[in-house]
C-alpha cells in the first residue's frame, strides 16, 4: 500500500474513529446519566414516603396505646356481645381510628366496628393481643386511612408517578408498617408503594446526543477528505525524491543529493541525507586507509601471541604493531613490575625510538601510572605536548592490570574511533600473551620447587649438581654437598600431627637458607632431609658452615609449640676428593649421614 493511502487511513483513524467513539460514548453516558438521575429521584422520594408512612403509623400506634390505658379490657374480651361491641366502638373513637375489629388467632372476625376494614386499603393498622373468652388469645386491631396527600406532594415535586399495591402475598419486607418499640404487638396490612417515570423521558437525551454526533461526523468526513489529500501530497512528494536518492546511494552512487525545499522535519531529513552521503564518502576513504593499517597490524599479531618466553621482545613487538595499526606518530607500552611468583621487573618500550626523549618518556610514564592508579579514565584522550593527544588502554587479565598500551596522535589530528578499537584489541592480545609468559614461567618454577617449603626440589638438585660438577671439573674447583636429616622427626608427627610437622619443615628450610651464602643452594632432599650445595668450596672450608647449619636447626622453634626442639644429623662429601660424579657424591654424603646417626645423632660427619 502506498504511503499516501496509508496517510488517508491514518488521518481517518485519528479523526473519525475517536469522533465515532466519543459520539456513541456520549449517548450511552447521557442515557445512563438520565437513568441514574431518575433512579436517585425515585430512591429519594420513596425514602421520604417511607418516613411519612412510618410517622403516621407511629402516631396511630401511640394514640392506640393511650386509648388502651382507659379501655375496659375485660369487656373487650368478655362473652357479652353488646358490651364488647360498645367497648370496641369507644376504644376506636378514643384512638381516632376509622375502624376496629377483634379477631381470633386464625383470623376469624369476632367483633367489628366502624366503616373501614382491612379489606379497604390503603389503611394504616395497629394491633395488640388481649385475653379472650375461655382464655384463648384474641387480636385487637384499629384502622386509620393513610393520608396520601402528603405522599402525593413528595412524588409531584420529583416529577414521578406513584401508587400503592396491596397484596396479601407480599413478604413482610415490603410492608408499609413497621414494628414499633412498644409493649404491644403491632401488625399492619402488607402493601407496596411504587414510583417510576416513562421510558421515553429517559432515552430522549441519549437519542439527541447520537443524532448530533452523526451530523458532526458527516461534516468532519468532508473536511478530512480535503485535509488528508493536501497532507499526503505535501509529505509524499519530497519523500519520493528522498527515496529515489537513497536507492541510487544503495547502488553505490554516493554523489546523489536531495533538493532541500523546506525547513520542516522533511527538509531537515533531506539535509541529513546529504550530510550522510558526504560522511559516507569520507568514511569509505578512511576505511581503505584503516584496512591497510589493520593488515599490517595483523601480521604482527602472530608475533605478539607467539612471544611466550621473552617479555622485552613481546612489549617491543606490541608497540610496533600498535603504531602500524593506528597510524599514530608514536606508541608506548609499559609492563608493570610483579612481585607475585614467578615475579618479574618492569619493562617498557616505545617507537619510534627518537621520539621518546627523556622528557617525553617521563611524561608518558606518569600518564600510564595515573591510568594504573585510576586517576585517568581508560580510553579517554588527554592533551599532550605539541597539540597532540595521548590515548591509553590497560592490559587486563582476570581483572588484574599487567601494563598499559598508549598511542600519541600526529600533531593537530584526533584519534578516530576505529583506531581506538584497534588499540584496545591489541592491548587485550598483549595482556593474553604476557599472561602466557607468566604461566609458562610459573609452570617451570613449580616443576623445580618443593610446594611445601618453597625450596628447590630433588629434580632441581640433581640437575644443579651435574651442572656444578661440570664447571668444577672444567675450572679445577671443588664442590661440597651436605645432607641434613632431622633427628626423631617421626615423633613430632605422631605426637602433634602432620600439619605441625609440615610447619616445622618449613621453619627448618628457612633457617638453612638464612645460614648460607647467596651462591649456595638449599633443596629439599626428601621427607625430613635437606641438601645444601657449596659451589667452589672444599670440604674443610664447608665444615665450619655445616656446623652452623646444625646449630641453626637446633635453634628452630615453633611459637605455638615451644616444647618442640629439633636436632639434625649431617653428612658431608666433596668433589673430587670423595667422588667423581653426582650419584657417587650423594651416596658418600648419605653414608656419612648414617655415621652421624649411629654415633648418637645431632652431629656432623665428613666422608
Amino acid at each position: 500500500m502506498k504511503l499516501n493511502y496509508k496517510l488517508y487511513l491514518f488521518f481517518a483513524g485519528v479523526v473519525l474513529l475517536p469522533l465515532l467513539v466519543a459520539t456513541v460514548a456520549a449517548s450511552i453516558i447521557l442515557g445512563r446519566s438520565g437513568t441514574e438521575t431518575y433512579d436517585s429521584r425515585i430512591n429519594s422520594a420513596l425514602a421520604a414516603a417511607s418516613a411519612i408512612v412510618s410517622g403516621q403509623e407511629q402516631v396511630l400506634a401511640g394514640e392506640f396505646q393511650q386509648a388502651l390505658k382507659t379501655a375496659d379490657v375485660a369487656a373487650l374480651g368478655g362473652t357479652d356481645v353488646n358490651v364488647r361491641s360498645q367497648s370496641l366502638t369507644a376504644l376506636m373513637n378514643r384512638a381516632g381510628a376509622q375502624g376496629a375489629e377483634i379477631a381470633a388467632t386464625d383470623g376469624t372476625v369476632i367483633t367489628a366496628s366502624g366503616s373501614a376494614s382491612a379489606e379497604a386499603p390503603p389503611m394504616l393498622a395497629s394491633s395488640t393481643k388481649l385475653p379472650g373468652a375461655g382464655g384463648a388469645p384474641w387480636r385487637l386491631t384499629v384502622y386509620r386511612e393513610l393520608n396520601s396527600g402528603s405522599l402525593q406532594s413528595v412524588f409531584d415535586s420529583q416529577g414521578l408517578q406513584w401508587g400503592v399495591i396491596s397484596d396479601s402475598s407480599l413478604t413482610p419486607a415490603d410492608t408499609l408498617a413497621s414494628t414499633l418499640n412498644i409493649p404491644s404487638e403491632v401488625i399492619s396490612k402488607q402493601a407496596v408503594i411504587w414510583a417510576g417515570v416513562p421510558n421515553g423521558v429517559v432515552g430522549a437525551a441519549s437519542n439527541q446526543a447520537l443524532e448530533i454526533g452523526l451530523a458532526l461526523m458527516g461534516l468532519v468526513v468532508a473536511l478530512a477528505g480535503v485535509m488528508g489529500y493536501l497532507m499526503a501530497h505535501n509529505i509524499t512528494s519530497p519523500l519520493r525524491a528522498l527515496n529515489d536518492a537513497a536507492a541510487a546511494g544503495s547502488r553505490g552512487d554516493l554523489d546523489s543529493r536531495v533538493e532541500v525545499r523546506s525547513h520542516d522535519e522533511i527538509g531537515s531529513l533531506a539535509t541529513s541525507f546529504n550530510q550522510m552521503q558526504d560522511s559516507l564518502q569520507k568514511y569509505i576513504g578512511d576505511l581503505e586507509e584503516s584496512r591497510t593499517q589493520l593488515l599490517l597490524a595483523l601480521s604482527y599479531t602472530g608475533d605478539i601471541l607467539g612471544s611466550t618466553s621473552d617479555r622485552q621482545r613481546l612489549v617491543k613487538t606490541t608497540v610496533e604493531a600498535a603504531r602500524l595499526a593506528t597510524g599514530t606518530e608514536a606508541t608506548w607500552a609499559e609492563l608493570f613490575e610483579s612481585h607475585e611468583p614467578p615475579g618479574y621487573k618492569s619493562v617498557s618500550a616505545g617507537t619510534p625510538h627518537g621520539f621518546f626523549t627523556e622528557e617525553t618518556r617521563t611524561a608518558v610514564h606518569k600518564f600510564c601510572q595515573k591510568l594504573a592508579g585510576g586517576e585517568e579514565p581508560a580510553g579517554e584522550v588527554t592533551r599532550f605536548g605539541g597539540g597532540r593527544q595521548i590515548l591509553a588502554y590497560p592490559m587486563f587479565h582476570d581483572k588484574k592490570m599487567l601494563g598499559v598500551l598508549a598511542a600519541i596522535s600526529v600533531e593537530g589530528h584526533q584519534l578516530e574511533e576505529s583506531r581506538k578499537k584497534i588499540l584496545r584489541s591489541l592491548a587485550v592480545q598483549a595482556a593474553t600473551a604476557l599472561q602466557n609468559v607468566s604461566t609458562s614461567d610459573m609452570q617451570r618454577l613449580l616443576s623445580l620447587t618443593d610446594p611445601m617449603t618453597g625450596l628447590h626440589n630433588f629434580r632441581y638438585l640433581t640437575s644443579y649438581v651435574d651442572r656444578e660438577i661440570k664447571k668444577s671439573r672444567r675450572y679445577g674447583h671443588s664442590l661440597t654437598l651436605a645432607i641434613v636429616d632431622l633427628d626423631d622427626f617421626k615423633h613430632v608427627n605422631d605426637e602433634y600431627g602432620h600439619p605441625v610437622g609440615d610447619d616445622l619443615l618449613r621453619a627448618v628450610g628457612q633457617a638453612l637458607e638464612f645460614s648460607v651464602r647467596s651462591v649456595d643452594m638449599v633443596a629439599r632432599y626428601g621427607g625430613e632431609e635437606f641438601a645444601v650445595v657449596f659451589p667452589e668450596t672444599g670440604k674443610t672450608a664447608a665444615m665450619g658452615v655445616v656446623e652452623k647449619l646444625r646449630q641453626a636447626v637446633a635453634s628452630v622453634t615453633l611459637p605455638a609449640y615451644p616444647k618442640i626442639k629439633m636436632t639434625a644429623s649431617i653428612g658431608v662429601a666433596s668433589f673430587p676428593d670423595d667422588s667423581q660424579d653426582r650419584n657417587a657424591l650423594l651416596m658418600r654424603a648419605d653414608q656419612a649421614l648414617y655415621v652421624s646417626k649411629g654415633a648418637g645423632k645431632n652431629r656432623v660427619t665428613a666422608a
